[in-house]
């Protein structure tokens, strides 16, 4: 499956990870999903781990729309919270970052697109080195 997720709740993120050819298909049964889980609270942080990602299948018009449900989908479940990708190659860092002026033109959302995964935590506020390691190993570790 090139979409999966996984919920930290130590540090109140959301892991996304992503690989091959990515749909919106694929991104929205993972919205689905995580929106669904009872471990999902209003105000989570994200982490799209989309380093994988070999493509996105998303057309321009797919990108727009999908804009505009993260966009009501943080008004009415989330709240704000921060998102972070981190991307590897040209292809994905281009529809990254035309995601992220998608999602955040006129909204007070708050989104970057990285190449490393330090300084999406960086961005995400994750300083605890314990805590940084099990979200760059994606290992979830129970309590």
């Amino acid at each position: 499956m090139p979409g999966t997720y996984w919920i930290d709740k130590k540090t109140n993120i959301v892991v996304k990870r992503y690989s091959g050819t990515v749909t919106v298909r694929c991104v929205l049964n993972v919205l689905d999903s995580v929106e669904a889980d009872p471990e999902f609270a209003s105000g989570m942080n994200e982490l799209n781990d989309s380093r994988a990602v070999t493509a996105y299948a998303i057309a321009r018009d797919e990108l727009e729309h999908l804009a505009e449900l993260v966009k009501g989908y943080n008004v009415r479940v989330r709240g704000l919270s921060r998102k972070a990708v981190v991307v590897l190659t040209d292809e994905t860092w281009r529809t990254a970052h035309l995601y992220r002026s998608l999602v955040t033109a006129g909204t007070r959302l708050e989104v970057g697109v990285f190449d490393a995964m330090s300084e999406a935590l960086d961005f995400l506020r994750v300083m605890d080195e314990e805590d940084r390691q099990r979200l760059m190993k994606h290992q979830v570790i129970y309590n």
